[in-house]
């Protein structure tokens, strides 16, 4: 049997996130078709986009996981972090430079 736990207190206004995310999610496999429940995960990428609006210690260790681990191509992050950034809620600036630094181990020179 699957269960499904919601996180009330998440909110997807409150952080970077790419317009297209839901083209990118990945259904979850095991409930029955004719159940009414369809259940998605975020992508890698939308994970570690969604992160760079807060980006504590524990965020930049996760979107570093997420690229090392292969769930996160570092090209197709910063294209679509950069476009998700352009018109999220806050300042972009700061989020700008979370993505920098979340990259710059992984880009060349």
């Amino acid at each position: 049997m699957k269960e499904v736990y919601l996180d009330y207190r998440f909110n997807n206004a409150l952080c970077p996130l790419h317009e297209d995310y839901r083209d990118r999610a990945i259904p979850v496999e095991g409930f029955p078709e004719v159940f009414p429940l369809h259940v998605f995960v975020a992508a890698g990428v939308d994970i570690a986009i969604s992160k760079l609006g807060r980006f504590s210690d524990q965020d930049h260790r996760d979107i570093q996981k997420l690229i090392e681990t292969g769930r996160v191509d570092v090209k197709q992050f910063i294209s679509l972090a950069t476009e998700a950034i352009d018109y999220a809620v806050g300042l972009k600036g700061p989020m700008l430079g979370c993505l920098q630094l979340a990259v710059c181990d992984y880009l060349e020179n």
